[in-house]
């Protein structure tokens, strides 16, 4: 094998069980650590001084909502297999659907909009984990675009 292709994930030794675990509980941390910053974003007032400092962002409100819910997709799918995969897809998006309903309590208000780009995200996040996915069990294989 050439320095330019890259080994095939069943050709490679398999990491002990207990760092499988650890790299599980990683990314379960940081997925619990995404859920609670996409709640934080979604029901603190507007005038709270984290929403100001996200107002500050360069980022278009639509760009936050694709890109949150992308990351609450995609990073348990880098781990979870079978049809917990569809379990999590579905559930950030009923998550984000919730959430903009409840957020008529804290004055904000529903937009239709808001759940397109929260759509937009999981499928985004689904895709982009999959191909990468792919792409790493077939290095030869192009990456995705």
């Amino acid at each position: 094998m050439n320095g330019s292709q890259i080994e095939p994930l069943s050709q490679r030794p398999s990491l002990p069980r207990s760092a499988r675990l650890r790299a599980k509980l990683a990314f379960r941390l940081l997925w619990a650590g995404a859920i609670v910053m996409v709640m934080l974003g979604s029901f603190l007032p507007g005038s709270s001084w984290l929403m100001k400092l996200a107002d500050r962002l360069v980022l278009s409100d639509s760009i936050r909502h694709w890109t949150g819910y992308a990351v609450v997709t995609g990073l348990p799918l880098f781990y979870e297999n079978g049809k917990f995969r569809v379990r999590i897809a579905v559930g950030a998006f009923l998550m984000g659907v919730l959430i903009e309903i409840l957020q008529g309590a804290t004055g904000r208000d529903f937009e239709f909009s808001d759940i397109c780009w929260n759509g937009c995200g999981v499928a985004s996040g689904v895709l982009g984990v999959l191909g990468v996915r792919r792409w790493l069990k077939h290095p030869a294989a192009p990456p995705p675009l």
